[in-house]
């Protein structure tokens, strides 16, 4: 029984790992693409190779090359794939981390942050919406104040996204972002460390005020994880607040 439960986890790492290096690979091979100007189909080939020949006892090859080809098709074809790749990147990484120390799939999930009702943390999550509003619109006001304010660059940004984008930044963005942000990386180093990732992984934007706000935001956040001990507070409450944001500049 236990060899058997063993090979089921040994089998799960190899899946996992497989899609977190195609993903890795394909975002590398992106990035070295635009910095080079070479095609990422072709960087991403020696990456792939590379990725078989170090780590082919510890994945599965097939899922592997599948994986890549699908993200790398995906990436050229679907305007803002990259924050879907990134997505799975955040979320299959903690979760292969779990794997590693022996966890079942509700084990990991446990262990990431993931407890109690979804009711409770839906409930808990829209208490703590009010204050993070309070605190969003006195940080809103003194922007304007001082005469700092660039909010309508992310206005000017969201705007044009594709709707699947738009659904993505209130559903999957959320739930990823939580994981990687406020569970996994605070393993690591300092929340407030973590936190500043979190806030400079908005820049793309081009709105300093999105930076300093998803700064605060993500602050805030971490204090809803802690302090109802369930992760699902915060990605209920990180939903929230996106959709909040979409709806005024869609308004």
């Amino acid at each position: 029984m236990k060899k058997s439960a063993r090979k089921i986890r040994k089998k799960n790492e190899k899946f996992l790992l497989s899609i977190l290096l195609a993903s890795l690979q394909v975002l590398i091979a992106s990035v070295l693409s635009y910095l080079s100007g070479i095609s990422a189909y072709l960087l991403g080939l020696p990456l792939l190779a590379i990725s078989i020949f170090l780590f082919y006892d510890a994945l599965d090859s097939f899922v592997l090359i599948l994986a890549t080809a699908l993200f790398a098709i995906l990436m050229a074809n679907v305007p803002y794939f990259i924050p879907f790749l990134l997505s799975v990147f955040m979320v299959l990484m903690p979760m292969h981390v779990m794997f590693r120390k022996g966890n079942s799939i509700s084990g990991a999930l446990r262990e990431i942050g993931f407890n109690g009702g979804v009711l409770r943390a839906f409930a808990i999550a829209l208490v703590s919406l009010v204050p993070t509003v309070v605190i969003m619109f006195i940080l809103s006001y003194a922007a304007m104040q001082f005469n700092i304010d660039d909010s309508s660059l992310v206005a000017d940004k969201l705007s044009s996204l594709p709707w699947y984008v738009i659904l993505y930044a209130v559903t999957i963005g959320p739930l990823a972002e939580e994981i990687f942000f406020r569970s996994f990386l605070v393993r690591y180093m300092h929340p407030i460390l973590a936190n500043i990732a979190f806030a400079f992984a908005h820049f793309s934007y081009g709105s300093h005020m999105e930076v300093i706000g998803a700064f605060v935001i993500g602050l805030l956040l971490y204090i809803a994880y802690k302090g109802s001990g369930d992760l699902k507070t915060a990605v209920f409450l990180h939903m929230m607040i996106n959709i909040g944001s979409v709806i005024m500049v869609m308004s």
